[in-house]
């Protein structure tokens, strides 16, 4: 048979065998087939499952390789996938957007931003001497989709001893890069409510007013204290603080090392952000024992609480925590008890196909 044959099946049968298929995964094996499987898809009458985060691997070395092995939890599956621009190739990723979108950097600290799914890129300003130079950037964030003509990028880079904050406008390569010096150093940002926040290692959450300078380009003009951690027991070594959404508040999830010497796993302490004031204007962090409806997928470039279908989907289940950068790949399960944060925790990623060289990253692709 033709790849003509298949792309002359009528719609009809198509949409019954794409009703057939279980799982993201899948479906987008199926929409890769041809155009005519693909507009099937797009205009199947039958819901699709809800989409979860996948893992996808990018080499810390320069490279050509046009493909990328990615893992997808909900099916407990891997596959390679082909990179869809050219402005990928070389670069690791720093950074993702829901439906599909990656950030890319490189050793020219070019910043590539391209849907992988859809393959739509987005120009991001040239990196300029005195702003970008010799910085190391660790994550990029986006205030809203690329596309959107109100979108801001933020990122955090590290400049010799200087952790700096930098925004710029996607869409507007002909506009730059501003830099702003933070107090102290932040593990962790997210942009929540037209607003950016930032997160320390003590669990201390800034929030950064943005304004425009005389170029029209977004810029931080004030660092304030949202809230704080109670007391400096939570101070994380290893440098795992993670802010995210929950339920419409932010919360964080602390990774540290249980103090029995007989057990070395390290475990995740999960809070939101109270609703009244603890002390002046001040928020603080209020423990959360159970996450509910939801799951956390935790990584150092991008991390959500994702709402998970009752029975979970496929492999992924309701109030575990899946973190993209523990050695072997880990799931943790939240206690409903009160107790110290998880149950035990189960082997449950890559199966040992995580090289050196590489690192994770999450991303979430848009609904099929």
């Amino acid at each position: 048979m033709t790849t003509d044959y298949w792309s002359d099946l009528p719609d009809d049968l198509l949409h019954l065998v794409y009703a057939k298929v279980g799982g993201l995964l899948h479906r987008v094996r199926f929409s890769a087939v041809c155009r005519s499987w693909r507009a099937a898809a797009a205009a199947s009458r039958h819901p699709a499952p809800p989409a979860l985060p996948w893992l996808i691997l990018s080499s810390i070395l320069r490279n050509d390789h046009r493909t990328r092995r990615v893992y997808c939890p909900a099916e407990d599956e891997a596959m390679r996938i082909q990179l869809p621009s050219e402005n990928l190739v070389g670069k690791w990723f720093v950074g993702a957007h829901d439906g599909g979108w990656i950030a890319a950097v490189g050793f020219d600290l070019q910043l590539a931003i391209v849907n992988l799914f859809s393959g739509v890129e987005v120009e991001a300003p040239l990196p300029k001497q005195g702003t970008m130079s010799g910085r190391l950037v660790r994550k990029v964030v986006f205030s809203e989709s690329p596309t959107s003509p109100g979108c801001i990028l933020a990122a955090i880079t590290h400049h010799h001893d200087n952790h700096d904050i930098l925004l710029c406008k996607p869409g507007c390569p002909e506009s730059g890069w501003t830099a702003y010096s933070t107090i102290g150093e932040l593990l962790d940002i997210i942009f929540h409510n037209g607003h950016l926040y930032g997160l320390n290692l003590y669990g201390d959450l800034f929030r950064f007013e943005i304004g425009v300078n005389q170029d029209g380009w977004p810029m931080v003009t004030k660092q304030y204290l949202h809230a704080f951690e109670i007391g400096s027991s939570r101070v994380v070594n290893d440098d795992h603080c993670y802010v995210f959404v929950l339920e419409g508040k932010l919360a964080m999830a602390v990774r540290s090392k249980r103090s029995n010497i007989f057990r070395s796993d390290p475990f995740f302490t999960v809070f939101e952000l109270g609703d009244e004031p603890a002390i002046g204007w001040l928020r603080k962090w209020e423990q959360v024992a159970s996450l509910g409806d939801y799951s956390l997928f935790l990584g150092k470039t991008w991390s959500k609480a994702v709402s998970v279908p009752a029975g979970g989907c496929g492999a992924v289940q309701r109030n575990y925590i899946y973190v993209d950068d523990v050695v072997g790949g880990r799931g943790y399960r939240m206690q409903e008890d009160g107790g110290d944060g998880i149950k035990s925790p189960q082997s449950w990623i890559l199966r040992g196909t995580w090289a050196w060289g590489e690192t994770l990253t999450w991303i979430l692709p848009p609904d099929f």
